[in-house]
């Protein structure tokens, strides 16, 4: 079984209609989304040739939402006998 979600299938969705002639007004109402929402998915469809993201700027995550999760409950439990919190 393929997992995927609904979200992930909306631009192709949106795609597809606007191919078969459908206005972006009555494709916006039909998905229950922006207008220009409908004008980004058909335009990054037509610029690249699939629905991914865009590459964005900035550092990549370096570390696993579940370490993330970790380190915060260590944080708030008092920094985790590693000296976070300040005495003053």
């Amino acid at each position: 079984m393929i997992n995927i979600k609904v979200d992930d299938l909306r631009p192709a969705m949106v795609w597809l209609n606007k191919k078969k002639g459908m206005g972006k007004e009555k494709i916006a109402e039909l998905f229950e989304i922006e207008k220009k929402t409908v004008t980004r998915a058909v335009r990054r469809y037509e610029e690249q040739g699939d629905f991914k993201d865009r590459p964005r700027s900035g550092r990549p995550v370096t570390a696993t939402t579940e370490a993330r999760e970790e380190e915060m409950k260590a944080l708030l439990d008092g920094g985790g006998g590693q000296g976070f919190w300040s005495t003053l």
